[in-house]
């Protein structure tokens, strides 16, 4: 169906472009760092962006990088105060749960 015609496509698109990034970075940067698309609390929109999450994850391990996925962490605060405001984007306060997570693990590493 369509959704197997949907995750095909980011594996073929998406990886080898998240592969390049992760290259170039890592030459110029001290550490790379992959994230995973945060949480926005549209199931919809998770649905379609598990294959990203998957081929970020992919692209950091082949990469030997760093993959942090803030998506289960941060599951349980998609509706108070909600993270995103249309499904996609994230709101203000959904900006700052995502930093103050990743900061939280930049600082136990």
């Amino acid at each position: 169906g369509m959704r197997g015609k949907h995750v095909t496509g980011v594996q073929t698109c998406a990886l080898p472009i998240l592969s390049k990034i992760i290259s170039v970075s890592s030459s110029a940067a001290k550490a790379v760092i992959v994230l995973a698309p945060p949480p926005v609390g549209s199931v919809a929109m998770a649905r379609r962006l598990q294959p990203y999450r998957v081929a970020s994850r992919e692209a950091a391990l082949a990469g030997g990088v760093r993959f942090l996925d803030p998506a289960g962490p941060l599951q349980q605060q998609v509706s108070s105060p909600p993270l995103g405001y249309d499904g996609l984007h994230l709101t203000r306060s959904g900006h700052g749960a995502v930093a103050r997570w990743l900061a939280e693990r930049l600082q136990a590493a």
